[in-house]
């Protein structure tokens, strides 16, 4: 068991990087630099530090594709206010230059709705949406989607749209834990298990 802050991380190695819930250490596998199944809350500087400017990937994709997201996180709080982004995917691993970064943005679903009244937001708001940012004129090497997050106090369901909140964001949770097959594969049933963890990166929180 080896501990660190997540502004120095390690270099990969064999064992586990626990979390301090009285610091902003994290819980990565050290054999991939991936976390652990779950969510674990971060900053941009805690991702930035452990997976854009560690030494040894200078020249990689990453730094570029970073910088991309930052670029949309802009834009996109510049319609709406974001609560908070889940980012996952091969970005958060050891893969020295991956193709993208995977983002599900949190977002208000009132703000949502407010926004698309205006027909030109309406269009931005669908591109991140519908994972369109690479077709862009501009493109941008994230794969990109909104949840709507209903606000739900208590624990009972009370309508439709109430269980459909909770598909999405269970379908979100589960799928940013797995791991596509490498070389690709045809799908089975250990590609279901959750086999890594993601990060919350909070934004404009609940405003």
């Amino acid at each position: 068991m080896v501990m660190a802050d997540a502004e120095q991380p390690p270099d990969p190695g064999v064992g586990t990087l626990s979390l301090d819930p009285n610091s902003s250490r994290l819980c990565l596998d050290l054999n991939n630099s991936a976390l652990l199944p779950g969510r674990f809350r971060m900053t941009p500087a805690h991702i930035e530090a452990t997976w854009v400017t560690r030494p040894g990937w200078e020249g990689t994709t990453r730094e570029g594709i970073w910088q991309e997201w930052e670029r949309a996180a802009r834009i996109l709080r510049s319609i709406v206010p974001v609560y908070a982004a889940w980012l996952g995917g091969s970005f958060l691993s050891v893969k020295r230059d991956p193709g993208d970064l995977d983002c599900v943005w949190i977002v208000d679903e009132a703000h949502l709705e407010a926004a698309r009244a205006d027909r030109g937001d309406a269009r931005l708001l669908a591109a991140f949406s519908d994972n369109a940012l690479k077709r862009a004129r501009n493109p941008l090497r994230v794969d990109s989607f909104i949840l709507p997050w209903r606000r739900w106090p208590g624990s009972r369901v009370r309508d439709q749209k109430d269980w459909d909140y909770n598909r999405q964001r269970g379908y979100w949770d589960d799928l940013w834990q797995r791991v596509r097959p490498e070389p690709p594969a045809p799908a089975s049933e250990a590609d279901a298990e959750p086999r890594r963890g993601y990060a919350e990166v909070v934004l404009d929180g609940s405003k």
